[in-house]
């Protein structure tokens, strides 16, 4: 092997015609084989050694320290125009005579530019060809290969001369790299370098997209979010219509009167009454990924709000960067962790799709927002049901993850089956009832519920620890 002006190993092949005629003290060199250095390389992170990123070099020859050294990356470079390549099968012809590739591109609104790879030529059939070890003599002073090509005279290739150990090191920003690089030394001989390229530019700001709460008018009938990416068209994710309110619990019985002159104490606060019927559900969104195409140039996301015509929100590209998370409105954590996909937001929090599928509801201090639940034990402890308000058998989804804040635990449905539902059934006997607040009130309802086990945070896809304040994203 040559490197710059010297030879490492010489071990070289030549092509079966050069073989044959060329003799055989001048196919090698002399020598022993040097000490093959073992080169590592491995992706670099963003970090302390490579600010964009780039490959770690580990380098060790025979029983030397290994040696570390890092090529790294440039910073991101301007936007370049977009291209299109088109590849078709080029038949033989003026272009190619036996045939090949035609590659066709054009840069931005350029003129289009065709270059062609081309097949070889079928060679002529050659000679059989044997190859058997030669032993350190007359034609190999160190022994080597004996090359026998039909009936011509054999060729050799010769073990070459003893081999220089590589050294890697470093090598700073100056005269030989401008912005750093490596320096690889063979033996006494001039050093060669690898150099890290140039930071490029800076790229051209993408649009900005701004989410702002839509207030109750012609837009959204309810209220919702008002999406505006730059300067374009807004679009608008509308919350339903309202659900009718429950009617009012009966007023518990007053507590004893107290002796006279002093004032009698307040007495028990009566039982919560029943809930109210559940409102009419408003229209669903999806949000679905949008293909590169007519909707949008550069691919991006589809909101569909119920039966109405699809809206649109476009990616524009903007400077290259670090490998984001993936597509979608998603909720995130002052610290930049992923909550999950936003499914609806309200003045208690943002309701979300975490990362494993459960659909749970965050409070925007950062904690979870209070289910109404039902409980075996006094002072709401035992086991817990979710009301499914009234005495019947009613189905819920099996992924969506109730809370309890008197206790402090994320609970999901117990049991659900093969279709990922959970159905609610008679509760047996429940003593007491958590409301928001939280406040728990002794109950002897008869109602439904749906059985509840507890759950970690990690269980359902989301941080040990979310902190506030949370923010609203787009893909």
């Amino acid at each position: 092997m040559r490197v710059g002006s010297r030879w490492v190993g010489c071990v070289r092949r030549l092509p079966l015609a050069a073989i044959a005629g060329v003799a055989a003290a001048a196919l090698g060199c002399s020598g022993m084989d040097g000490v093959a250095p073992s080169v590592q390389v491995q992706d670099e992170a963003i970090g302390a050694n490579c600010a964009q990123g780039g490959q770690r070099l580990t380098v060790t020859a025979g029983a030397s320290a290994p040696t570390v050294t890092y090529v790294c990356n440039g910073a991101a470079g301007s936007s370049g125009a977009s291209a299109q390549v088109s590849v078709a099968t080029e038949a033989a012809g003026a272009h190619c005579a036996s045939g090949g590739t035609a590659i066709t591109t054009r840069v931005g609104t350029g003129s289009e530019v065709t270059s062609y790879v081309c097949n070889g030529q079928s060679g002529a059939d050659g000679q059989g060809v044997v190859t058997t070890a030669e032993p350190a003599g007359a034609n190999c002073a160190a022994g080597g290969v004996r090359i026998q090509a039909g009936t011509q005279a054999p060729s050799f290739v010769c073990h070459g001369e003893a081999g220089e150990s590589p050294a890697v090191t470093a090598e700073p920003a100056g005269a030989h790299c401008a912005a750093g690089g490596v320096a690889l030394q063979i033996g006494a001989g001039a050093p060669l370098y690898v150099c890290n390229g140039a930071q490029g530019g800076d790229g051209t700001a993408g649009q900005g997209v701004t989410m702002t709460t839509e207030p109750p008018g012609a837009n959204c009938a309810y209220g919702g979010q008002k999406l505006q990416v730059g300067a374009g068209e807004p679009a608008y994710v509308c919350d339903g219509a309202p659900g009718a309110q429950g009617a009012t619990g009966a007023t518990g019985d007053t507590g004893p009167a107290g002796a006279t002159g002093a004032t009698g104490a307040t007495g028990a606060t009566g039982a919560t009454g029943a809930a109210g019927a559940t409102g009419a559900p408003g229209e669903s969104v999806t949000i679905t990924t949008e293909s590169p195409g007519a909707n949008c140039f550069f691919g991006g996301a589809k909101l569909q709000v119920g039966g109405a015509a699809p809206t649109y929100v476009c990616s524009i590209p903007g400077p290259a960067g670090p490998a984001g998370q993936d597509g979608g409105i998603r909720a995130v954590d002052a610290n930049g962790q992923t909550l999950g996909h936003v499914m609806s937001l309200s003045g208690n929090g943002v309701q979300v799709l975490t990362p494993a599928g459960y659909q749970v509801t965050i409070s925007w201090s950062g904690g979870f927002v209070n289910s109404q639940m039902y409980w075996t034990g006094a002072s709401c402890t035992g086991t817990a049901f979710a009301n499914a308000g009234s005495a019947t058998v009613r189905p819920a989804w099996g992924r969506q993850v109730y809370y309890g804040a008197l206790a402090g635990v994320l609970m999901v449905p117990k049991t659900v089956d093969a279709n990922g539902v959970s159905w609610s059934a008679a509760m047996g006997t429940v003593t007491a009832i958590e409301n928001s607040g939280p406040t728990c009130t002794p109950s002897s309802s008869t109602n439904f519920g749906w059985e509840l086990k507890p759950v970690t945070p990690q269980d359902i896809g989301l941080p040990a620890v979310i902190t506030p304040p949370l923010q609203i994203t787009g893909a």
